[in-house]
């Protein structure tokens, strides 16, 4: 999860989020992400993913 210049942790931007779901659905595991992006942890990916499945959008599920 991304943090502020002080230390606490902030809301991911839709644009941040995009970037995962996009590596997720192009096959990529939880930690090839956190490895690819660096901002954001393999939790925080599994968290991204869990979150956009719950909603009306398209399934974040690697092929």
């Amino acid at each position: 999860m991304s943090t502020t210049e002080n230390g606490h942790h902030r809301e991911t931007t839709l644009e941040e989020r995009t970037w995962v779901i996009k590596f997720r659905t192009m096959g990529m595991s939880f930690k090839e992400i956190s490895d690819e992006l660096g901002w954001v942890s393999k939790d925080g990916a599994h968290k991204i993913c869990r979150r956009w499945n719950s909603s009306a959008r398209t399934q974040c599920n690697a092929k």
